[in-house]
C-alpha cells in the first residue's frame, strides 16, 4: 500500500512554513495510522482488557521477544513465588542458572547505602533449592539475617557469587528497590534484576 505524501503547498501558505510541515507531519501520522490499522483506542483496549484478566498477547508471546519483555524461565520463579508465599515482610531473591548448581554459589548481600555484605554472608552462603531454582528469603526487619537487608530508603544490592572466592556471576552489583518489588530474581549470566511478577 502507498502512504500518501504530503508536501507544503501554497494553500497552506497562510499559516507559514513551520506550521504547514507540523499540519503536514499531523495528517501523516493519521494516515500511516489508520493504514496500520491501529487507533489509540484499540491500544488502550488490550491494556482494559489485560487488566480485566482476558488474555493479551503478550500472555502467548514468546518470553525475552518485543511482546513479552520477561525474560525465559520467569514463569517457573512466578510459580515458586506463589508457592512459597513470601509476605510482605521480607525479601525474597531468585536465582536461576540453566546447570542448576547452586552448591558453590552464594549471594553477596548489603544494604543501601552503607551496608556491609561481609555482615549477612555467614547466612548468604547456601541457596534453598525447589523445582530447579535458587532462592534465599529474609525478613526485612533482619530478625532472622542479624542485619537488615534493605536500607532506611528501600534499596540494596546484591552479587551472586562463589563461596571459596570472589567469582562473580556477571560483571555488576545488582541494585534493587523493593519499592518495586520485594522479590526479585536474577538469571546466570544476566546483569539485570527483574521484579518476580508478569511483563
Amino acid at each position: 500500500m502507498k502512504l500518501p505524501v504530503f508536501v507544503p503547498t501554497k494553500t497552506f501558505s497562510v499559516f507559514g512554513p513551520a506550521k504547514a510541515v507540523f499540519l503536514s507531519c499531523i495528517l501523516f501520522a493519521v494516515f500511516f495510522a489508520a493504514s496500520c490499522g491501529t487507533s489509540p483506542s484499540s491500544s488502550s483496549g488490550s491494556h482494559a482488557s489485560a487488566a480485566a484478566g482476558k488474555a493479551s498477547a503478550s500472555d502467548s508471546a514468546v518470553p525475552g521477544s518485543f511482546e513479552n519483555a520477561a525474560p525465559s524461565g520467569l514463569s517457573g520463579v512466578i510459580r515458586l513465588r506463589e508457592k512459597l508465599d513470601v509476605k510482605d515482610d521480607e525479601l525474597a531473591i531468585f536465582y536461576v542458572r540453566p546447570d542448576k548448581n547452586y552448591e558453590p554459589w552464594a549471594l553477596w548481600l548489603w544494604a543501601l547505602p552503607g551496608g556491609d555484605g561481609n555482615a549477612a554472608w555467614p547466612k548468604t552462603q547456601n541457596w534453598k533449592v525447589q523445582d530447579g531454582i535458587g532462592y534465599m528469603r529474609f525478613k526485612l526487619d533482619g530478625s532472622d539475617l542479624g542485619v537488615k537487608p534493605v536500607g532506611s530508603q528501600g534499596q540494596f544490592g546484591m552479587i551472586a557469587r562463589q563461596k571459596g572466592g570472589w567469582t562473580k556471576d556477571g560483571d555488576d552489583d545488582r541494585l534493587w528497590d523493593i519499592a518495586l518489588s520485594n522479590s526479585v530474581v536474577i538469571f546466570s549470566g544476566d546483569s539485570n534484576v527483574y521484579a518476580v511478577r508478569d511483563y
